[in-house]
């Protein structure tokens, strides 16, 4: 994947954030707006597994950027493309800990486990129950496909912050039209 970058475009890459199954995340300066961002690369490749990984990453960022409108829990995404071999995805950072880190410390307090488990589950359901359309194909819910701890965030205001759509799946009517 991409290695560690000290610009991209009009950004400046700050730190590593981490790294998935599918592309490099940067904690980055976007020079025209002058704000912090959370800029996910994903390396264009020319073999079917590369190809089908930046079809997915393609479509998490459209699904991502249709739910942040209707969910602030959701990350918003400010712009996607492709530029110098990747393609890339400018979104909202999301200062905070990620509720593996939280857990290392031990278990949570039932109060606090079950609002982030109420607040997690109303992100979900609202995905779960949208509807959209993508390339002329009806999509009757979103299922993010990779629900974990390190992908569930509590912001600096205790907020809890659903991240990582990378691999979120858009359902048709039928099995057969998922996209």
């Amino acid at each position: 994947m991409a290695p560690l970058l000290d610009t991209f475009g009009h950004y400046k890459i700050l730190e590593k954030l981490g790294r998935g199954g599918m592309a490099d995340v940067y904690l980055a300066l976007d020079t025209t707006t002058n704000r912090e961002i959370a800029l996910k690369l994903v390396e264009r490749g020319s073999t079917q597994d590369a190809q089908e990984i930046m079809a997915a990453a393609r479509l998490g960022a459209r699904l991502q950027a249709y739910l942040c409108r209707i969910d602030a829990r959701i990350p918003q995404i400010h712009a996607s493309g492709d530029l110098n071999g990747h393609f890339y995805i400018d979104m909202e950072y999301v200062a905070g800990r990620d509720l593996a880190e939280i857990l290392q410390a031990g278990p949570l307090e039932p109060r606090t486990a079950v609002r982030i488990a109420m607040e997690l589950c109303s992100t979900l359901g609202k995905a779960h129950s949208c509807s959209l359309e993508i390339e002329g194909k009806e999509i009757r819910a979103i299922v993010h496909g990779d629900i974990k701890p390190t992908n569930i965030r509590l912001d600096r205001e205790n907020r809890v912050r659903v991240l990582d759509f990378g691999i979120a799946k858009g359902l048709s009517l039928t099995r057969k039209l998922t996209i």
